[in-house]
């Protein structure tokens, strides 16, 4: 399965995904991601959250403090980050200790089907980095 097929099953499978992404920890994303269907990037005008550039460099700082957190508390690897916000939910999942996939949704969206998605996609491309 490519990259973009992945993205794009996660963004049709769960209801309310909006965008996935695959970033490096470092904010630098793997391609354009994939929009759900019926979604278009002019649903939130001004708004960054479909646009992998800035979701990498807005998202990264936080991908390392959690997973510095994670280390100096002794609790094992930071895998997932999620942030709940009034127009949006974003959900990051570390694929490895350089990647993680980054999935966008509705407010109102299913947190758990997102995550239980996103978690499927990471475990297949997984192997490919």
């Amino acid at each position: 399965m490519t990259f973009s097929e992945a993205l794009k099953e996660v963004t049709e499978k769960a209801e309310g995904v909006l965008y996935a992404v695959i970033l490096g920890t470092d904010g630098i994303p793997v391609g354009e991601g994939a929009i759900a269907s019926g979604t278009s990037r002019e649903e939130f005008p001004g708004s960054g959250i479909m646009d992998p550039e800035t979701i990498g460099a807005e998202t990264s700082q936080i991908i390392r403090e959690a997973g510095r957190a994670a280390r100096n508390l002794q609790i094992g690897d930071a895998v997932e980050i999620t942030i709940l916000a009034q127009t949006c939910v974003i959900i990051i999942r570390r694929i490895n200790p350089e990647y993680c996939l980054a999935l966008v949704m509705r407010p109102d969206a299913s947190l758990g089907k997102g995550r239980f998605y996103l978690r499927q996609a990471a475990g297949r491309i997984e192997s490919d980095f």
